[in-house]
């Protein structure tokens, strides 16, 4: 009897472990971003982003001729699937409602960052100096300026391009 109530315990052992690992994978999860970090240049000849007009249309401003939001890139880190893509697309996405605080008027972003998340592409254009933001949500500007970055974030942002050996624009 002693031995029968063994193996009832022991099979049950078994059936919990197996049923702890139904649905348990390592692969990560479907609404993992993709995350791009970009360093650019900011602005030559008076275009200003920032002052609300969207981006001019000229076909040669985009990604494939190394221009992000018409900002020349000088480099850019693939931060997918990274605790530091993570945490700069969370920072960015949970604060697009941030209030506004006091900013400077000169617009001229060194870093850009696009989010790819369930095939919906947002894009930040950031300048710290100011700590305004612009903001384009499926290729269309959805916010230009006036919400306020924290500052302490900027070497969280400039830290992944710098260890890939990527220098900001003076």
């Amino acid at each position: 009897m002693m031995r029968a109530d063994l193996m009832r315990y022991a099979c049950c052992l078994v059936f919990i472990l197996l049923l702890g690992t139904v649905g348990c994978s390592t692969a990560p999860p479907t609404d993992a971003p993709h995350v791009t970090l970009y360093a650019i240049q900011p602005a030559l000849h008076g275009y200003n982003p920032g002052d609300g007009i969207e981006t001019p249309t000229d076909p040669g401003h985009d990604l494939a001729n190394g221009y992000f939001h018409s900002y020349k890139v000088l480099g850019e880190v693939d931060l997918t699937g990274t605790d530091a893509g993570t945490e700069l697309a969370g920072y960015l996405e949970e604060e697009t409602d941030m209030p506004q605080g006091l900013i400077a008027g000169c617009f001229e972003p060194r870093h850009g960052l696009r989010v790819v998340r369930d095939g919906v592409t947002t894009d930040y254009v950031l300048c710290f100096a100011c700590k305004q933001f612009d903001w384009h949500a499926g290729g269309d500007l959805a916010w230009a300026g006036k919400q306020t970055l924290d500052h302490a974030w900027y070497d969280r942002f400039t830290r992944p391009l710098n260890d890939a050996g990527i220098e900001l624009a003076d």
